[in-house]
């Protein structure tokens, strides 16, 4: 890798870590957000899910200013203005400003892992980019995987709006820096380029069913990760298992851990077998068994620091996800196919949010976050969820089958 492109890759990295710090952020402070701000926990479900909302939003847009403009210009400008976005939290009293923030927030985060699938095709090639991209991914999640139990440690130490402070200089920092040692270009990658306008190119992918489909079922074996592990994972365990605030901001750490793990050893396999349909339907059927017996069986911690383990561990499935809807598109659109699968899968965290959250605060009595009741009842979706994604690939293998094309 030429010093060009890993700079180029060492900063999208450390950018898609820092914005998994920021996501899961919640999780960490959901108690004194609520107090601050005082509201309900339909409210933080509304207030996490505004994260997807803006992410899914600027998919597009910013994957076109990648394209136009370059990765140097727009990776520093999106992490500055992650760092404008918390500001509201600390320095308003506003609970809008702080949603607006929220939304803020997520819109330039989607830079990070645009600029990811840009940044490991041009340095990897298509040929290793399952494996590249599960490897990269890895090193990102562990800014979630930080964001648990340290982060929770510096808010008892310093306060929660005092670590907020330091993640607003830090986000400036790694923006000056990323500025100043990407080195300004022209496009030096072989990627074919279109011919056609962004409007039918959208319009090729966009309406191309099995990249939609195929990636509507990733977005229904997210609400794991997306609702789950980055805001109510804590008060579950807290709530559900009667744990202790270090062992309970932990346990959502292992999650993340699980998909760091598991990232590029599915991405590995899933490149020497091909066997993509199948690895969504053992990773999802996986994910359904680890998580009903997390949140409906009492279990030891050695079973239970298992089974989340293995939940996210075969939460990895987006890799698989990601590296096959790009065999269904042509070769100069596969960033933007990337782009719209990513865009498709995180709409889904807002759609997790709230409804996790409406269901907890329905089955929440006399006011408060929530109770052990109300939590199970609430995140039941996500196994509701995991099953319909399970189903639908098994008709999707069993289409492709009659289709005469590879139904693994």
């Amino acid at each position: 890798m030429r010093v060009f492109g890993f700079s180029m890759w060492l900063f999208a990295t450390i950018f898609l870590a820092y914005q998994f710090v920021l996501r899961v952020l919640p999780n960490i402070i959901v108690g004194p957000l609520s107090a601050s701000f005082g509201i309900s926990s339909q409210e933080m479900g509304y207030f996490s899910s505004l994260y997807y909302v803006g992410y899914t939003v600027m998919h597009i847009p910013i994957g076109i200013l990648l394209d136009r403009v370059g990765v140097r210009k727009v990776m520093p400008i999106c992490i500055a203005i992650t760092s404008v976005a918390l500001l509201p939290l600390v320095y308003s009293g506003s609970w809008y400003c702080a949603v607006a923030g929220r939304l803020l927030l997520g819109a330039v985060s989607s830079a990070a892992i645009l600029s990811v699938f840009r940044v490991t095709r041009i340095c990897f090639g298509e040929k290793h980019f399952s494996t590249a991209i599960g490897i990269t991914v890895t090193i990102g999640i562990l800014g979630a995987v930080y964001g648990g139990r340290p982060v929770d440690i510096l808010v008892e130490q310093l306060g929660w709006k005092s670590v907020i402070n330091v993640f607003i200089i830090a986000g400036f920092m790694v923006a000056l820096l990323s500025y100043i040692f990407i080195p300004s270009t022209k496009r030096t990658d072989h990627i074919p380029k279109s011919n056609r306008s962004v409007i039918e190119d959208l319009k090729i992918v966009c309406f191309n069913g099995r990249i939609i489909l195929l990636s509507s079922v990733g977005g229904l074996m997210v609400g794991l990760l997306e609702g789950f592990a980055d805001t109510w994972g804590t008060l579950f365990f807290e709530k559900a298992y009667g744990l202790d605030r270090g062992t309970a901001t932990m346990l959502p750490s292992i999650i993340f851990f699980g998909m760091c793990v598991g990232s590029p050893i599915i991405g590995y396999l899933i490149e020497r077998t091909r066997c993509y349909y199948t690895g969504v339907v053992i990773s999802g059927t996986a994910m359904l068994c680890c998580f009903s017996a997390i949140l409906y069986l009492d279990l030891s911690m050695l079973l239970l620091y298992s089974c989340v383990f293995m939940s996210g561990f075969f939460s990895a499935y987006q890799v698989i996800v990601i590296s096959k809807v790009r065999d269904f598109a042509p070769k100069e659109l596969l960033d933007m196919t990337s782009t719209v699968s990513n865009m498709v899968i995180m709409i889904y965290g807002f759609i997790f949010h709230n409804i996790i959250g409406a269901l907890i605060n329905m089955f929440t009595d006399g006011g408060g976050l929530a109770s052990s009741y109300s939590l199970r009842y609430g995140l039941s979706s996500i196994n509701a969820a995991l099953a319909i994604g399970v189903v639908v690939t098994l008709l999707m293998m069993v289409y492709e089958k009659k289709k005469g094309r590879s139904a693994l």
